[in-house]
């Protein structure tokens, strides 16, 4: 399925604040698809219809609301309650849209427009609203942003994806042919790395131990793929598949990052990445090399100065 690329942020720029007015987005959909402003200056994503399209609950950042016109055409309209999330919004716009893609029956188009809003809906509502730590946080700002600067370029984005482990708690954070990268996300001054587990770098294939080296900074910051939520837009900006975008939103959701949280708050500027080379001869400990059974566990911190015979790769 090929979806299509619309810059709905710049369709929505292009109506100048003009409120009650609605274009339309062409497509080969027996509904019909347009975008536009309500009454009330609200962004909204609105589709004509034939048939009566059944019921969807509101969320507290979505309002969704049924109407006929004066032709007795129904309408199913989806409405940006906060502004602040405008730039989900678009997201929100284009993946609603090339949910349709493909499909040819007003029926079938409209119970996909609903299951959709349902998937959206858990990112909407059904996360957790804790504010993410610090550590957290910047430990998934750096997979993210390793999946869209290495991975995507290198795999692909669908294998990549499908890589990342995301909130599963699997041995390495991806899992991809016949190697493995383990992501540690550091700060630019850090000399060492934490490893948590005997797991994460014991294998019987060889694989890439990851060090993400980030500067926290202001909130005022504003520089490239700064955030988390930007770099989420332009991971969902090189999907090309329903099914891979489900599963990035599910990976996220079981995350706990969604707008409950802002998708976390804070900015990094990226420095660098380094990628080692884990063999058996990279230093670290392992099933093997630890004979007392009565351990179960270990955590270590590797001495990043003393593994630069490892190193394989620096990306800036």
């Amino acid at each position: 399925m090929i979806l299509m690329k619309i810059n709905f942020e710049d369709k929505f720029k292009e109506l100048n604040a003009i409120s009650n007015i609605l274009k339309k987005v062409e497509s080969n959909n027996k509904v019909k698809i347009f975008y536009g402003l309500s009454k009330e200056g609200k962004k909204r994503l609105a589709f004509l219809s034939t048939i009566v399209p059944s019921q969807i609950e509101s969320t507290k950042m979505i309002s969704v609301s049924y109407y006929k016109d004066n032709e007795n055409s129904n309408w199913l309209s989806f409405d940006l309650e906060n502004n602040n999330y405008s730039n989900l919004f678009y997201t929100f716009c284009t993946d609603m849209v090339n949910s349709l893609s493909g499909l040819n029956d007003e029926k079938e188009e409209l119970e996909y427009l609903k299951q959709r809003f349902y998937n959206w809906k858990k990112m909407f509502q059904n996360i957790s609203t804790k504010e993410l730590s610090e550590e957290k946080e910047q430990g998934i700002y750096g997979e993210l942003y390793f999946l869209y600067k290495y991975m995507i370029p290198k795999y692909g984005v669908e294998k990549s994806i499908l890589s990342w482990a995301g909130p599963h708690k699997f041995n390495k954070d991806f899992s991809i042919d016949e190697t493995w990268y383990e992501i540690k996300t550091s700060s630019v001054n850090a000399n060492t790395i934490e490893i948590r587990s005997i797991n994460q770098l014991d294998s019987d294939v060889d694989g890439f131990l990851t060090v993400v080296k980030v500067e926290k900074m202001s909130m005022e910051y504003r520089g490239e793929l700064s955030s988390i939520f930007e770099l989420i837009q332009a991971i969902m900006g090189e999907i090309t598949s329903i099914q891979i975008q489900d599963d990035f939103l599910n990976k996220l959701i079981e995350l706990g990052v969604g707008p409950e949280n802002n998708f976390g708050s804070r900015r990094y500027d990226t420095k660098n990445i380094l990628l080692y080379s884990v063999s058996d001869k990279f230093p670290k400990l392992t099933r093997k090399n630890i004979t007392f059974t009565e351990i179960e566990n270990v955590t270590y911190t590797i001495n990043l100065s003393q593994i630069d015979r490892f190193k394989v790769e620096e990306l800036w």
